[in-house]
């Protein structure tokens, strides 16, 4: 049933489109393009106990877009990731220190349609919720994952993000100088099939629906980028006070990444993420990111930049909420980097984090994480 569901859906798609491409075909309006890109990381790291840690990981990516008729596009884009899961294995953090991490898995990453405008853009089909929303351009720079999603949205509900996506509708436009995106997402991300990543476009009910709502204001000359959002996940969670099932959880978040001086290619940023959720419910109820990079600080022929930031999260919950987590009330990682691009491809990022945590009763020593990233694009 299932397999006849998505062929059905499939053949829908191409019925629907088929005009749009036969007409550009005729017309010769067609643009292949592809990018891909390597990042392979070498890391140190001790877990709450001091046990010592050295590992490798690496994430291929590959995305290919084909264009017609200049506004509309199909994309479709594959990983491949391995190496080992230090997180989830053996450090016991409760947030990922490193933004790859996610063990031997390949197959379809996003596959969807897009039309776009010069004030407008919409996408159908299975994408990552931190492509277009929750992030930080600022917080970019940095390796660890809670400047990409923070973990209100990650813990809280099955959200899709690298390298799981989820059939979606989302869009933006422009009006009044301030853009406004919204999306609806599957309520549960397509898992994956042994280690395979397939594309699944299939909806239930019971999983429920990720709506989202987020304005951007631009301010103070263009040099403040403001967004102020909400989302709500209409599925059934636990109520924290007394067991019960309890329908959605709405969370709140407000991203700002500032300029704060530019003269030519030097910039200095500073950035904050904040997000919080209902205490009925959720596992944790409050995220809060500050950071400050910046671009070319030093004399070099090569292309650099440096940050230092910080994530805190609170944990709302009795009981351990990830595999190996430990009795801790709250976890704060700070991150120092240095990222330099020798050329148009390959590029060269260390990086030193500190974990701190609010012990409840267990005296746990604070994590110390050195690593290496080399970046290849082609």
């Amino acid at each position: 049933m299932k397999t006849k569901r998505h062929l059905s859906l499939a053949f829908g798609l191409v019925i629907f489109f088929s005009p749009i491409i036969l007409h550009a075909y005729q017309e010769n309006d067609f643009e292949l393009s592809n990018e891909g890109y390597y990042i392979s990381e070498i890391l140190s790291y001790n877990s709450p106990y001091s046990e010592k840690e050295v590992g490798y990981l690496g994430w291929f990516y590959n995305n290919t877009s084909l264009s017609f008729r200049q506004k509309h596009s199909l994309n479709v884009s594959f990983l491949f990731t391995h190496g080992l899961e230090p997180t989830v294995e053996n450090a016991g953090f409760l947030q990922y220190f490193t933004n790859i991490e996610s063990g031997l898995l390949y197959g379809f990453y996003e596959a969807y349609y897009q039309y776009q405008s010069e004030n407008a853009w919409l996408k159908i089909g299975q994408q990552d919720i931190y492509t277009d929303f929750l992030y930080t351009e600022n917080g970019l720079l940095f390796n660890h994952n809670s400047f990409g999603i923070d973990p209100v949205t990650t813990y809280n509900l099955p959200a899709p993000n690298a390298p799981y996506g989820a059939l979606s509708l989302t869009g933006k436009f422009t009006l009044a100088n301030i853009d406004f995106k919204l999306g609806i997402f599957d309520g549960q991300y397509a898992g994956e099939r042994g280690s395979f990543l397939p594309i699944s476009w299939h909806l239930r009910k019971s999983e429920g629906l990720i709506y989202l709502f987020e304005p951007e204001f631009t301010w103070l000359n263009e040099r403040v980028t403001t967004r102020i959002g909400a989302l709500y996940h209409s599925g059934s969670f636990e109520n924290k006070t007394d067991g019960t099932d309890k329908k959605g959880i709405l969370s709140l978040y407000s991203i700002t990444d500032l300029n704060l001086h530019q003269a030519g290619e030097k910039s200095y940023h500073i950035f904050y993420q904040v997000n919080s959720a209902s205490k009925k419910v959720s596992d944790i109820d409050l995220y809060l990111g500050l950071g400050f990079r910046a671009e070319q600080p030093f004399k070099s022929k090569y292309k650099h930049e440096l940050g230092v930031a910080m994530a805190h999260a609170r944990i709302n919950s009795t009981q351990p909420i990830a595999d190996n987590n430990f009795d801790f009330k709250s976890e704060t990682a700070f991150e120092a980097t240095f990222k330099a691009d020798i050329n148009e491809w390959l590029g060269f990022q260390p990086y030193f984090q500190y974990i701190v945590y609010k012990e409840e009763q267990v005296a746990l020593k604070s994590p110390k994480v050195f690593g290496f990233r080399v970046n290849l694009s082609f």
